[in-house]
């Protein structure tokens, strides 16, 4: 019997979340899934012969983020995945949802062949969940991931029929959006003083409610996802206490941001879901803190210049794989709201397990994991950015936290 090479990886001189020494030894037989082979308490461990060996000087070591809402597949195109999924692993993602909904089995086919031959990332396409959607045919090609976005027009008629239709094990993530259209906009303050159409935060609150109650009478798990008000997340917050099987998460720029920066950063930050009130903001920090919220979300949407061009008419959206690791630690972390276990969880373990998998780093456990320097301070350029857009609030601005290396399936990249 021909005896399988074995290739070894070994992480040293790292630190764990509690900032304990750690050396993480990573084992690859053959063409297989590499897995971790040992996890030591000492900055040095020994080696097999012929192990790569990396440095970690004393960076801290996290499981791989997984992101639950993006779409970088809205152009369509491989290379432009290519380039939106290198752009993930830059910032530590080894496996994204693509919220771009795929209307039937053709296209979800379509697209998982594009994924294979050119994502450097896992990417999961979800299945689009709207009245006349063919899901049994979704089911069949293999979607296991669900959603109404972008447009949010699902009847509850359908809603209710397609819970009691999907499988067990299917996904479910309905977002917050108003079905009659969102602008990109709070409709608050900033909206009109600028003279903005805006998205009223009460069309949130109740497509939460509409979400708490279909989980609460169909017995289904349901995963919200985008949530950005005060209201919204009491409401998902009184529902977990009455044992509600529901989860939710927030987009990353919910806690960084406020409607007032539209004042600043201009088209970058017309976004959807839009930015909030400072009270809104708060709630979403006290939301993370204390568990009600169970996830970070990018909602990475790359847009063009000619997309944003203008304030008005200009597409709602903004790229995030890059700065979330660092918005969750300047925002989050630094202020001592939350410790780095609860960012691991934010960003990796919760979501990764949201979709059933185990993200936790433990001895035969998937070598995915990312190296960060939780302390570094940088400025966010379009030249950092790898993806084909660099619109972003976060341009320009100062942040604390940087991903340094992505390990996926045992590879340091």
């Amino acid at each position: 019997m021909e005896r399988t090479e074995k290739k070894y990886l070994c992480v040293r001189n790292a630190r764990g979340l509690f900032g304990e020494p750690l050396s993480v030894l990573v084992c690859r037989e053959g063409s297989g899934e590499a897995f971790i082979q040992k996890i030591s308490g000492e900055e040095t461990v020994r080696l097999p012969a012929d192990t790569k060996t990396f440095d970690a000087e004393g960076g801290v070591i996290l499981p791989a983020f997984t992101d639950l809402c993006g779409f970088p597949d809205r152009q369509k195109s491989a290379r432009a995945l290519s380039d939106e999924t290198a752009s993930a692993l830059c910032g530590g993602y080894i496996r994204t949802v693509s919220c771009d909904p795929s209307p039937d089995a053709a296209v979800y086919s379509e697209r998982c062949r594009r994924a294979a031959d050119s994502a450097r990332t896992e990417v999961l396409f979800a299945g689009e969940m709207k009245d006349g959607s063919d899901l049994s045919g979704l089911t069949q090609a293999g979607a296991r991931i669900f959603t109404d976005l972008p447009s949010a027009r699902c009847g509850t008629r359908f809603l209710l029929s397609a819970l009691s239709s999907l499988p067990e094990d299917a996904v479910i993530l309905l977002s917050c959006r108003d079905p009659e259209g969102e602008t990109g906009f709070h409709d608050g303050a900033a909206a009109k003083r600028l003279r903005l159409p805006g998205t009223s935060p009460v069309a949130e609150e109740l497509a939460v409610q509409r979400a708490l109650t279909l989980s609460a009478v169909t017995g289904r798990k349901i995963h919200i996802t985008g949530i950005t008000t005060a209201r919204a997340l009491q409401r998902v917050r009184e529902a977990k206490y009455g044992g509600g099987n529901v989860t939710c998460d927030v987009p990353v720029y919910s806690f960084s941001f406020t409607e007032s920066d539209l004042f600043y950063y201009g088209a970058s930050a017309k976004l959807s879901p839009p930015l909030r009130t400072e009270a809104d903001r708060e709630a979403v920090r006290q939301a993370l803190a204390d568990g009600t919220a169970d996830a970070v979300t990018t909602f990475h949407f790359p847009c063009s210049d000619r997309e944003k061009n203008g304030l008005k008419d200009a597409v709602s959206g903004a790229v995030g794989y890059q700065t979330a690791f660092a918005a969750v630690m300047t925002g989050l972390v630094q202020p001592g709201l939350i410790p780095m276990r609860r960012a691991a969880e934010l960003l990796s373990l919760n979501p990764a397990a949201i979709l059933g998998y185990d993200a936790e780093l433990k001895e035969k456990g998937r070598a995915d994991f990312v190296l960060t320097d939780p302390g570094r301070e940088w400025v966010v350029t379009p030249g950092l950015l790898r993806g084909r857009s660099t619109h972003t609030p976060f341009l320009g601005g100062s942040l604390t936290g940087a991903v340094l290396h992505t390990v996926r399936n045992g590879e340091w990249l």
